[in-house]
């Protein structure tokens, strides 16, 4: 086959993947599967802040605690994460209300908390893959780089990007996971209760802060049009399938962990090395560089969403603020964590993580509030 006819049917076959495969024959129909893609695309991204977020914790609290817990500790999150997302279902019918920007802002405190848990876990993984660069080059690489992209970017580009690139960080996980459980023995999974149901709610509550962007699958699609998304708000039984699974992806990943050979609890490892712990276990190469790879691809992709999430909403409750002035207010708490902290996590910050949840629950509440007004007026 010569090389202009293979060229011109690869061309023809990428262009029927990127449409869409609902068949359309009007205005309205082609709207309407616009806006689907795009609310898809925001679940997608939704359900990789979540990811992030949760696995931060299970390598957090698994090397600050015991491991043979977290896994256990991880199916506890399941109803807070349930109960969040039924509250938020309900909540949803509030978005179109005129007011709704006011509960909106109470998630600033707890996106502007997971932009520095990003930005410091980010930095600490460059500082362990490039330990030869000056610290302060890293530091503004990080920085900069957030910046630019989330300002530069368009309304829906960090949605289209999260939904490209779920797969490449799904087959990505999925060869870590693999490699790291290859001849692995269950033995540390056991007893099964491991240091006791105590100390497993105990871990489990540190880990209550990392459900909360459960409300983020209902709040990033409204950035552009609350009203277009209340009408299809009503058709959210979907969502729980990008829920679900990012909850057994975080109980798998635990899992690899606990079951990976014993290691030193006192020893005062950094978070980039914790991050890449797990890959190292595999004692492949390959494998590692692949895992450090997956989560250079994931921190700043979520740092990227949080930031442009956070200056959605500051926008929507300020119109007239510029949009960069917008993206800066939310991202100097984290810039001025990383200057003074740099590579590490301050107890501080430690200690406000599973506070996170309280935002989110006092936003929807007061949701469901505005919603219940709207229908009685």
């Amino acid at each position: 086959m010569k090389a202009p006819v293979f060229l011109a049917r690869l061309r023809k076959r990428t262009r029927r993947l990127m449409q869409t495969r609902t068949e359309v024959h009007t205005e309205e129909e082609s709207i309407q599967s616009r806006m689907l893609g795009r609310l898809t695309s925001w679940h997608w991204l939704g359900a990789i802040l979540l990811f992030a977020q949760l696995i931060l914790w299970v390598v957090l609290a698994g090397y600050d605690n015991a491991l043979q817990g977290t896994w256990q500790a991880a199916i506890m999150l399941l109803m807070p994460g349930l109960g969040l997302y039924l509250l938020w279902r309900a909540a949803a019918k509030g978005l179109a209300h005129r007011q709704a920007k006011w509960p909106l802002l109470c998630l600033l405190p707890s996106l502007i908390l997971d932009i520095a848990l990003l930005l410091a876990a980010w930095l600490s993984l460059m500082r362990q893959l490039m330990p030869s660069y000056p610290e302060v080059v890293l530091m503004i690489l990080c920085l900069v780089m957030t910046f630019l992209a989330a300002l530069l970017g368009r309304e829906n580009g960090v949605a289209y990007g999260g939904g490209m690139l779920r797969w490449l960080l799904l087959g990505f996980l999925a060869l870590v996971l693999l490699h790291a459980n290859a001849g692995r023995t269950s033995d540390r999974l056991f007893p099964v209760l491991g240091h006791g149901l105590t100390h497993t709610a105990k871990t489990a509550l540190t880990g209550v802060g990392a459900v909360w962007p459960v409300a983020l699958f209902f709040v990033l699609p409204c950035h552009k049009d609350a009203h277009q998304f209340l009408v299809r708000a009503q058709k959210q039984p979907k969502t729980l399938l990008f829920l679900l699974p990012v909850f057994l992806l975080c109980i798998l990943y635990s899992l690899s962990m606990a079951a990976t050979a014993p290691w030193n609890p006192v020893d005062q490892l950094r978070v980039g090395e914790k991050l890449i712990a797990l890959s190292r276990h595999t004692r492949s190469m390959l494998i590692t560089e692949l895992g450090s790879l997956w989560w250079l691809i994931l921190l700043p992709l979520c740092a990227v969403a949080g930031l442009t999430s956070a200056g959605s909403i500051l926008r929507r409750a300020a119109p007239r603020f510029p949009r960069w002035l917008a993206l800066l207010a939310a991202l100097l708490p984290g810039a001025a964590m990383i200057v003074l902290w740099p590579g590490i996590l301050p107890r501080f910050l430690i200690a406000l993580l599973p506070y996170r949840v309280i935002f989110p629950l006092l936003s929807g509440i007061w949701l469901c509030v505005l919603g219940r007004r709207q229908l009685r007026g």
